[in-house]
């Protein structure tokens, strides 16, 4: 209700604005970064930094959010990036397990 007593007819599916930080208060609440960087993208995909620099110069990747004007400030809505991947899976490069170089003494 608003001064005046009549009811407040916005819920939070007529106002974008509204629904957009209800989603990152949410993403805060889990402990999950509001945006992306590199580093997050290749953590959630399990890649190293090469494939994922290459992957979001794909024309189809989200477009980046550029906090600091520079290349080192883009970062990527969390929701789009894992959107994005799930349906492009199977033309991305695989994940390698890595294993840990065996070092023997000679």
């Amino acid at each position: 209700m608003n001064k005046r007593g009549e009811e407040l007819s916005t819920t939070l599916n007529e106002n974008p604005l509204l629904e957009r930080m209800d989603t990152l208060i949410g993403a805060l609440k889990i402990g999950r970064p509001a945006l992306w960087g590199i580093d997050e993208i290749a953590a959630y995909y399990g890649c190293g930094m090469t494939t994922a620099r290459e992957m979001i110069c794909k024309p189809d990747f989200p477009r980046a959010i550029n906090i600091t004007g520079h290349a080192k400030g883009r970062r990527w809505q969390p929701d789009e990036v894992i959107d994005w991947i799930g349906r492009h899976r199977e033309t991305l490069p695989r994940t390698r397990v890595r294993r840990p170089r065996n070092h023997q003494a000679a």
